[in-house]
């Protein structure tokens, strides 16, 4: 079965210490990359990442604290995580969102730019099964399933919800799954 893993916003900003994060997402960041070493060679096709990658006054700071601001430690993809992906997919690709100073973008399908080009990708991949998880599994985890289901690639999702800290304790994640049957 040819299958693609998405991971997203595994970034330090939402790692425990971060400017953002979220209880107990290093311990599952630590999981999800001993998961992905584990793999047998080509067990994902591809990989993906994304990546928020906001400008200096971000709208979304106020809301949230100041977080994952291009070009720091905190918007750079958790290292075990990165070097786990990259060592199962060399040619591993890592999309940004929310890059316009005055939009918010908690899913990567809202962004103008890597929206469409992360679709294309995934028609020419063919994949028959799209692995997801990150973080944060009730905001920017959540909002790319939800988007995701409305492409032709909802029938194919998996989430993977052990590497997916939530703000909740997974509460939105779980529900979203079992309705959507992910």
């Amino acid at each position: 079965m040819r299958k693609t893993l998405l991971l997203v916003d595994c970034q330090y900003d939402f790692i425990d210490g971060g400017n953002l994060a979220v209880a107990g997402s290093q311990v599952m960041m630590d999981a999800l990359a001993d998961y992905i070493s584990g793999l047998p060679a080509g067990y994902y096709e591809h990989i993906v990442m994304t990546a928020d990658f906001h400008p200096w006054g971000h709208c979304s700071f106020g809301e949230w604290p100041m977080h994952c601001v291009a070009h720091t430690h905190g918007a750079a993809i958790y290292d075990a995580v990165f070097q786990a992906a990259v060592a199962h997919d060399p040619e591993c690709v890592v999309l940004t969102k929310g890059t316009l100073k005055d939009r918010d973008e908690y899913s990567i399908f809202q962004s103008q730019e890597n929206g469409p080009k992360l679709l294309d990708m995934l028609e020419a991949w063919d994949s028959e099964q799209i692995d997801v998880c990150g973080i944060c599994g009730d905001i920017c985890v959540l909002n790319t399933l939800k988007d995701m289901l409305e492409t032709p690639f909802g029938s194919k999702l998996h989430v993977l919800p052990e590497f997916s800290p939530s703000l909740d304790g997974g509460t939105a994640l779980s529900q979203l799954i079992s309705e959507h049957q992910l």
